[in-house]
């Protein structure tokens, strides 16, 4: 009785063995795919096209204390405006005309006695029109971007500068008709124009030549990966008189329209990715040959973003400690950096599991009697 017991005991403890050994297995099976995911998606992280993503907005549990005060006050300060404008508008209808807000629609209410007083008023009542006008335009053109490609996008934010620059310029104009100055007599001085042409309109103008020239020519778009003046990044906005561009370390690089003389688009047609992987001199080219083509298929299917197969080009250059084997496929050029760390690593893998050594500088030292 006792041997059956003993006998169950052992199976049972065997049965309890192997599944543990299974359900360990399942485990190391398990972090070993996630872990090769995750090598996966650090190799094909891009480096310099984080920045065309837009920033994440921060939920108001993310804002500290300052953030959120800022936050409610910016919201107080335009319910204030949105209340003052309305106001003005109706002055006369729901306060009558004896009052300083109706005197800023209607100039025939204004006497000496109050004049610089709702002068005030009027100047902050048409920068707070005014600007709230541009605001709003821009919040549309903001909101519709969602649905444009890039070439709408280009040019959305061009007119979103161009309506920044022409509300402050009919802002200054309107605030200087409302104390009293001749505005129509400064557009037609041509002494003034001159003035303004000589103290700086000159570059502007060709500032603005310069970004309708960039649009209309397609020389490149907003999302683009361009090199301007040795400078690689991502275009992240065509204004009317400046492009801004950030590169892979979040830097961002402002150059006036009219001093982009050259361009380099990288984004104009598929990038060509070369890896070059060098072996040992003492290494059998055809075996290599032969491995690589048979791998190179099985690789490229773990590669995501190819645009052509991978080739084996051959020996590219024979070098101090080693033969240089050249690699070449096409990628975006916005993965072509991830497709060349993920390359480089299965293919120095494949070598190493082949027996097929990677070389490092070697000193050979003589000895002469």
């Amino acid at each position: 009785m006792s041997e059956k017991k003993e006998s169950a005991a052992k199976k049972t403890n065997a049965k309890e063995k192997d599944e543990t050994a299974e359900a360990v297995k399942k485990r190391i099976k398990k972090e070993s795919k996630n872990a090769t995911k995750a090598v996966m998606d650090a190799f094909m992280t891009p480096l310099s096209e984080g920045s065309r993503a837009p920033k994440p907005t921060q939920e108001w549990k993310d804002l500290d204390k300052k953030g959120k005060v800022n936050y409610v006050l910016g919201w107080v300060f335009l319910a204030l405006c949105i209340v003052y404008v309305v106001l003005v508008l109706n002055a006369k209808n729901w306060f009558g005309n004896d009052n300083y807000l109706a005197a800023i629609t209607d100039s025939t209410l204004i006497n000496s006695d109050n004049i610089y007083f709702v002068r005030m008023l009027s100047s902050l009542y048409h920068t707070l029109f005014i600007v709230g006008i541009a605001k709003i335009l821009i919040y549309v053109i903001r909101f519709s971007q969602r649905f444009m490609n890039r070439k709408g996008l280009t040019i959305s934010k061009l007119v979103s500068s161009a309506i920044r620059y022409i509300s402050i310029l009919v802002l200054v104009f309107v605030i200087l008709a409302v104390w009293g100055i001749d505005t129509a007599t400064i557009l037609a001085s041509a002494g003034i124009v001159a003035l303004i042409v000589g103290l700086g309109a000159q570059s502007m103008i060709a500032d603005i030549l310069g970004g309708l020239a960039i649009v209309f020519e397609e020389q490149f778009e907003v999302g683009d990966i361009v090199i301007v003046d040795d400078f690689r990044g991502t275009v992240y906005e065509i204004g009317l008189t400046a492009t801004k561009i950030v590169d892979a370390a979040g830097s961002r690089k402002t150059i006036k329209n009219s001093q982009i003389s050259t361009s380099i688009n990288l984004s104009h047609d598929v990038s060509s990715v070369i890896v070059d992987i060098p072996v040992d001199y003492d290494t059998d080219l055809r075996k290599v040959r032969e491995l690589v083509s048979k791998a190179l298929p099985d690789i490229a299917r773990q590669v995501p973003n190819l645009k052509a197969p991978i080739t084996y080009l051959g020996v590219q250059e024979l070098q101090d400690s080693g033969i240089c084997l050249r690699f070449l496929t096409k990628a975006d050029e916005s993965d072509k950096f991830g497709v060349s760390r993920l390359l480089n690593e299965l293919l120095f893998t494949l070598f190493k599991n082949a027996g097929i050594q990677i070389p490092y500088p070697q000193i050979v030292v003589s000895q002469r009697k």
